[in-house]
């Protein structure tokens, strides 16, 4: 028997996944203004060219972020509801079900907040068109 080889559509949607899991990761740990496309390479495990041939921005990595979050939320709630039949009890569970990934979403929020600096510097912000190397 012949072991079938995965198709290049498989692999490309495998590594948009493992990008979006790491921009979860460095999102979390950074916030988005401090995240680098550097940090969510490392994250992922990828190369930066490697990100960039999937999205063409950190701003286009995060919407798609939000969007497939979405998109489970979504997935969440229709397999939560699907167990009831009772109309109000859909209402319920639904509402439950979406104030529990809210909840998840505002702890994560809190956790990637990060304080200023004791000293009362600003952190210096990363931009596409800037580096940490001097001149």
């Amino acid at each position: 028997m012949r072991r079938q080889r995965s198709q290049p559509a498989d692999h490309g949607r495998a590594s948009r996944e493992t990008i979006l899991d790491g921009a979860f990761e460095a999102f979390t740990k950074g916030g988005y203004r401090d995240t680098a496309v550097d940090d969510i390479a490392a994250a992922a495990e990828i190369s930066k060219g490697g990100i960039y041939f999937h999205f063409p921005t950190k701003e286009a990595i995060f919407r798609e972020l939000m969007r497939t979050t979405a998109d489970k939320l979504v997935g969440k709630v229709e397999t939560a509801v699907a167990a009831e039949s009772d109309p109000i009890r859909k209402a319920e569970v639904a509402l439950a079900t979406v104030l529990e990934v809210f909840a998840a979403i505002a702890r994560w929020l809190a956790s990637s907040s990060r304080p200023a600096p004791a000293d009362g510097a600003s952190r210096p912000r990363r931009t596409p068109c800037t580096t940490d190397s001097p001149g």
